[in-house]
């Protein structure tokens, strides 16, 4: 009797190990494809101004509008 259970649990056991295995792949796609959406928005930042090197102005706080 333990051994027919034993047998109607591994199957199942194997199918609940390979949904885990299928669903880990579909969520590593998933970031794999939003790694590659942030780091194109990023590259969209432009560069900040740098400071004035001369002049009364800019030389010591970088503020812009």
């Amino acid at each position: 009797m333990a051994a027919d259970a034993i047998a109607a649990v591994s199957p199942a056991l194997s199918q609940a190990q390979f949904g885990a295995r299928l669903e880990t792949a579909v969520l590593r796609k998933a970031m794999d494809a939003q790694a590659q959406v942030a780091l194109g928005l990023v590259s969209l930042i432009p560069q900040a101004p740098a400071l004035a090197t001369s002049g009364t102005l800019g030389t010591r706080v970088n503020t812009f509008a």
